[in-house]
């Protein structure tokens, strides 16, 4: 419920404190996606959830949690907490509810907000949860860094699919072909 009404009121304010072009929309796909992203701001997945054609759910640290209130906020804007040093079980099936019950779930594979312009040092877990759910990965990467009121644009990649089974060489060649995704993606920026 909260996150409805949020949706709404917010949806014009956030379009003018982020204007966001988006390329590619056409590449999203209805049902489960894992939609991967660079992270260089905290206003990152604002755009993304306005993007959706099934729910989006995000993955966040579990420092945002730790107030009560804000634990509640969160939880309610569909966000599951993950300790990103040390994974619980909680939180990786609670991903993988999400994504079987055909809902997208938004990952930032570099694990935390990076400063560089690359994309690099992409985390296993988004190939976990593509590999046992077999849902399809959908790269995305803003070219600049997300400012108010300074205009942006979200490139939206082909959806990724593997048909591999959930083992570690399996998951690096999910890592590898997502970070090559990914850096394409970027390069339109010089384009």
């Amino acid at each position: 419920m909260l996150y409805r009404l949020l949706y709404i009121l917010c949806w014009l304010p956030l379009k003018l404190m982020l204007p966001i072009k988006k390329v590619g929309k056409e590449n999203l796909i209805k049902g489960k996606a894992i939609l991967c992203c660079n992270h260089q701001t905290n206003w990152d997945f604002i755009p993304i959830f306005y993007l959706g054609k099934a729910k989006t759910y995000v993955l966040g640290k579990k420092e945002l949690f730790k107030n009560k209130f804000w634990s509640w906020f969160f939880k309610s804007m569909r966000t599951i907490p993950i300790d990103r040093k040390k994974p619980e079980i909680s939180s990786i099936k609670k991903c993988i509810n999400v994504l079987n019950d055909n809902n997208n779930l938004l990952v930032f594979p570099e694990g935390t907000r990076t400063s560089s312009e690359d994309i690099e040092g992409l985390k296993n877990g988004v190939a976990m949860f593509c590999l046992k759910t077999k849902a399809p990965i959908i790269p995305m990467v803003y070219l600049k860094r997300n400012k108010i009121f300074r205009r942006n644009t979200l490139v939206i990649g082909k959806a990724l699919e593997f048909d591999l089974e959930y083992n570690k060489e399996n998951m690096k060649i999910v890592i590898e072909k997502l970070e090559l995704e990914m850096k394409k993606l970027k390069e339109m920026e010089t384009k």
